[in-house]
C-alpha cells in the first residue's frame, strides 16, 4: 500500500497529513483521514486508523529561555468511528529528544506524563483544525535545571493546531506557530510560553527492514544483521575539509521487528586534509543508535539517537561529534534508479559538537553508505 503524498492527520504536539475528506459539502461536519484524495468522500477501506509522525526542531519560547528539541516523534490511533464529527485521535506515543537551551541541546528533559486525545475537524478542502479534548489533555513536563520546571497541557483555550492534507509538494503536516500553551503545574513556570512545531507523517504502520519486497514482511525475512560501505566521506568545516576514503559499518536490529538499529562496528580509513589522506584520525568513543522510520514506499529516515566520534587532525581539529541535527535518508533496494541493494545518505548534514580542544564553528557531514547487504542480499523498507 503506497501512501506517498497521501498521508493525513494526526497528533497533538505534532502532526499529520493525509487527505481530509468529509461526508458532505458542509465544512465542519464529519471528518476522516484518508489514504487517497479522489473525491470529497473517502472510499471504503481507505480510511487511516493509525499513523506515525516526526518533527525536526521544535521550539518552546518562553519569557525566561528558549528550549529547542532537535527531534520529536509520535504515534496516534483513531478512536471509535473512522468518519465522524469530530474525529477523535488518541496519541499513544510522544517523545522529545535532544532538548536544551545550550548549544549541545543537553540541559533539558521533556517528558510526556499524559497522552492527549485530539479532536479533528475538516474546515476547508483538505484542511482541518485539531483541538485537545479537555477531558483528556496532554501533560508534558519541561525541566531545564534551575531555569524551568513546568508542566504544560495543550494550546490555551480557543487555539488549535493547523492541519493540512497532502498535495503535490507535501505529504501533509500539523503545525503550531508560536501557539501559547497552558501551564498546569510546576515550581518554575515562565509567565508566557509559546510553542512552534511542524510534524510530518511517517508510515501509518510499523517499520521493518526486510530481505524480501513483501508486505507484511514474513518473520523469516526480517533483517537482523547487515553491513554498509562508504567511500569518500566528507566533513566540511569552516576551518578545513576532512576526507575519509573508506568507511565500513556493521549494524543489527535490536530485535527482528524493532525500528531501533544498533551500530556494532564502525571504521574510517585513510582520513586527512592532505593529498595522502593520512594526517587525521577518526575514532569511535561511543557507537551510534539509529531509529529508522518508514516515510513512503521503500523509503525512510534514520534519526541518530546517540554517538561520540572524535576527529583529530594535528593542531587543526580535535573535536568530538555526536548526532546529526537532521535525520539521515534511507532508501530500500530499487527504491529509485541507481540505489542497488539500498543506501543511507547524509548530504551536508550539520553535526553536533559535544567536546574537544579545537572544534570548528560549523561542521557538516556528507556520506553515502551502500550495500545494506548480507551475502549480497538486498534490503527493503517495509511495513
Amino acid at each position: 500500500m503506497r501512501l506517498t503524498k497521501m498521508f493525513g492527520l494526526a497528533a497533538v504536539a505534532a502532526v499529520a497529513a493525509i487527505a481530509f475528506v468529509g461526508a458532505s459539502s458542509a465544512m465542519a461536519t464529519e471528518t476522516a483521514i484518508c489514504k487517497v484524495h479522489t473525491s470529497l468522500v473517502c472510499p471504503e477501506g481507505q480510511e487511516v486508523e493509525s499513523i506515525k509522525f516526526v518533527a525536526g526542531t521544535t521550539i518552546l519560547k518562553t519569557s525566561i529561555a528558549t528550549v529547542l528539541c532537535l527531534h520529536s516523534k509520535a504515534k496516534a490511533v483513531v478512536e471509535g468511528e473512522l468518519l465522524t464529527a469530530p474525529l477523535k485521535v488518541l496519541l499513544e506515543e510522544l517523545d522529545f529528544l535532544d532538548c536544551g537551551t545550550n548549544s549541545t541541546h543537553t540541559n533539558c528533559t521533556v517528558t510526556t506524563e499524559q497522552l492527549p486525545l485530539l479532536e479533528v475537524l475538516k474546515t476547508a478542502l483538505n484542511l482541518g483544525a485539531a483541538t485537545v479534548n479537555p477531558e483528556l489533555p496532554a501533560k508534558v513536563h519541561v525541566e531545564c535545571g534551575e531555569l524551568i520546571n513546568c508542566t504544560y497541557s495543550g494550546p490555551v483555550e480557543g487555539k488549535s493546531f493547523h492541519v493540512e492534507g497532502a498535495n503535490e509538494t507535501i505529504n501533509g503536516m500539523l503545525t503550531a506557530n508560536e501557539l501559547e500553551v497552558e501551564k498546569v503545574g510546576g515550581i518554575l513556570c515562565p509567565k508566557v510560553s509559546k510553542w512552534t512545531a511542524l510534524y510530518e507523517p511517517g508510515w501509518a504502520g510499523t517499520t521493518q527492514l526486510c530481505w524480501a519486497h513483501e508486505e507484511p514482511c514474513a518473520e523469516k525475512n526480517r533483517v537482523g544483521e547487515f553491513t554498509v560501505l562508504a567511500t569518500k566521506e566528507v566533513l566540511k568545516t569552516n576551518i578545513i575539509t576532512v576526507l575519509c576514503l573508506h568507511s565500513k559499518a556493521k549494524a543489527e536490529a535490536e530485535e527482528p521487528a524493532s525500528t531501533r538499529v544498533k551500530v556494532t562496528e564502525l571504521t574510517w580509513n585513510e582520513c586527512g586534509t592532505n593529498s595522502e589522506h593520512n594526517n587525521c584520525t577518526v575514532t569511535n568513543l561511543s557507537l551510534p543508535l539509529l531509529d529508522v522510520l518508514k516515510t513512503a514506499l521503500n523509503n525512510g529516515i534514520a534519526i541518530v539517537l546517540g554517538a561520540e566520534i572524535n576527529v583529530k587532525c594535528g593542531k587543526l581539529i580535535n573535536c568530538t561529534y555526536s548526532k546529526t541535527i537532521e535525520p539521515l535518508i534511507v532508501e530500500g533496494s530499487e527504491a529509485s534508479e541507481g540505489v542497488g541493494n539500498g543506501m543511507l545518505t547524509a548530504n551536508e548534514l550539520e553535526v553536533e559538537k559535544v567536546g574537544g580542544l579545537f572544534c570548528p564553528k560549523t561542521s557538516k557531514w556528507t556520506a553515502l553508505y551502500e550495500g545494506l547487504t548480507l551475502d549480497e542480499k538486498p534490503i527493503y523498507i517495509l511495513e
